[in-house]
């Protein structure tokens, strides 16, 4: 299971920027066009732009997954004994993704 949301200055989430689910995806992006290459399952990666949220359409809506623009900064990445969390930056937002393995 896979978590991501923008955080705000003080780590905590906000809610209406990301998702949650079984998908996490890094999709390749150069000169702001998508070029094919993409990782499943994937932790975020810069130059890469993440999506995570539901494998299947849950409302046959945009939102049942959330995209980011390309990762340009990993902050940190910390592994646990139940899961593995990486701040991460992009251009206009800050990121934490977790995967609850």
């Amino acid at each position: 299971m896979f978590w991501m949301f923008a955080i705000d200055d003080q780590g905590n989430a906000i809610t209406h920027k990301g998702d949650s689910g079984g998908m996490s995806n890094a999709y390749k992006v150069e000169e702001g066009i998508f070029t094919g290459a993409n990782k499943n399952f994937a932790e975020p990666e810069v130059g890469y732009c993440m999506q995570v949220g539901s494998m299947y359409s849950r409302s046959y809506s945009n939102q049942d997954w959330w995209t980011t623009t390309p990762v340009t900064e990993i902050v940190s990445r910390t592994e646990f004994d139940d899961k593995l969390e990486v701040i991460f930056k992009t251009k206009n937002s800050t990121y934490k993704w977790v995967n609850y393995g």
